[in-house]
């Protein structure tokens, strides 16, 4: 299991091309909208979710690089702890 990223408030959706334009905030794995669970972090979509239909976090890849600097930072702020 992926370790939970609940701490993160950027969620990895934001990175994902499954991710739709428009209102609300939904993806072809949830096209009703994305759970909370999810979207806030608590739950890494890199890992099958109840209701996904067995579509979960595929990188969009004009995002790779954002991505990449925003798996570093979120390494950077574990490795510092909470409250540092």
């Amino acid at each position: 299991m992926v370790e939970s990223m609940s701490e993160n408030p950027m969620p990895l959706c934001l990175f994902c091309k499954r991710l739709r334009a428009g209102p609300g905030t939904t993806c072809d794995a949830f096209p009703s909208g994305i759970p909370d669970e999810i979207l806030f972090t608590a739950h890494d979509h890199r890992e099958p979710f109840p209701g996904d239909g067995g579509l979960s976090f595929a990188l969009a890849e004009d995002r790779a690089a954002l991505f990449e600097e925003w798996r570093a930072a979120t390494r950077r702020a574990c490795d510092l702890g909470p409250g540092t």
